[in-house]
């Protein structure tokens, strides 16, 4: 962020790469987001690929155990204003915010009443902060990023919200997605708990997690009794058609659960389409309109094998077999190069 304003519209960045070996950046004209006189940047960093939970081993901390920023804001002179260069170094500042917990398997656990107003706009924010320290250099290679970034692509309505046979209440987009819900009104008791629980199937009615392994695919708010607006986890992921609520419900008598307070964000690496088919037969077509869902749901990064449960990984069998069909339906170039010298790398 820069002067509270959000630098891009990337998601998960900078993506999963062979971290060992390659660390990839990404540059963005900021010359809009600055202001005259003092300017902040802030930035937010969560375990993501490099440190969280890897593998369905249940492994943590796979390439390294410290969080760390490598930026740098450069401004260009003019014939008012001499180039001026800010880097990350131990002048910086750190702290903890209302995500107390964030994982790709798992997912985010918002305390709101540990949101910081203003730790991203304010030279007089009132908070405590700690100091910060330069981490020891990396032998890993430092690239720039050459494909396209993941994005959301596509905003996805509830098709319905009904009760299961137990009782609990169950959102169906009625579509299978890769993304992350968008919380757009909520408004609950401090301390109240909602929690989400995401799966891709129904089994006998009932949310079907059986599949995930021991992948959570959970998002929990614990509201600080005021109204949360445009709300969605930042550092994760979840593969899902239907949502388990927990703490929210159509029948709350304040702030009740609707069609029109919740939505679906679909991410996944954001190529250009290329391939396009169909036929005179419905069935037919459905499979190809299924077979570029899927697509969708699995590029995210890496070309991954499965987008719920406590996996996702780039097997390179799967891609191998689905190769000629992905670079019909999308310009891969870049994605799956980036990606084989992420393999080439490793081997």
């Amino acid at each position: 962020f820069i002067n509270g304003k959000r630098v891009g519209n990337e998601e998960m960045a900078p993506g999963w790469t062979s971290y060992t070996h390659r660390h990839v950046y990404q540059s963005h004209d900021v010359r809009d987001l600055l202001r005259p006189g003092g300017n902040v940047v802030g930035i937010e960093v969560a375990e993501g690929w490099y440190a969280g939970r890897l593998g369905w081993a249940g492994q943590r901390q796979f390439y390294g155990k410290a969080l760390g920023v490598l930026a740098e804001l450069q401004v260009i002179a003019t014939e008012r204003q001499d180039a001026i260069t800010v880097v990350t170094d131990d002048t910086w500042e750190c702290g903890y915010g209302p995500l107390v917990t964030s994982d790709i398997y798992d997912g985010e656990l918002y305390i709101d009443s540990e949101e910081q107003i203003g730790w991203n706009d304010n030279f007089n924010f009132d908070r405590p902060w700690m100091a910060t320290k330069v981490l020891p250099p990396k032998k890993a290679k430092l690239l720039p990023s050459e494909g396209p970034p993941v994005r959301v692509t596509e905003h996805v309505k509830p098709t319905r919200i009904f009760f299961s046979k137990t009782g609990k209440t169950i959102i169906d987009f009625g579509q299978n997605i890769v993304g992350k819900l968008l919380v757009k009104h909520l408004l609950k008791p401090p301390g109240h708990e909602v929690v989400f629980r995401h799966a891709e199937v129904l089994e006998d009615e009932e949310l079907g997690v059986r599949p995930l392994r021991s992948a959570e695919a959970k998002d929990t708010i614990i509201s600080n009794g005021k109204t949360i607006e445009d709300w969605s986890p930042q550092h994760t992921f979840h593969g899902f058609r239907y949502v388990e609520v927990r703490g929210w419900s159509p029948s709350d008598e304040k702030c009740p659960l609707t069609i029109e307070s919740i939505e679906a964000l679909v991410m996944h690496t954001d190529m250009r389409r290329t391939g396009w088919f169909s036929c005179s037969d419905p069935l037919v077509n459905k499979l190809h309109e299924n077979t570029v869902w899927s697509m969708r749901g699995n590029f995210l990064s890496i070309p991954t094998d499965c987008p719920q449960r406590d996996e996702r990984l780039g097997w390179t069998g799967d891609i191998q077999v689905f190769g000629p069909s992905a670079c019909f339906l999308f310009d891969t170039g870049a994605m799956l190069g980036h990606w084989l010298e992420d393999v080439a790398s490793e081997q």
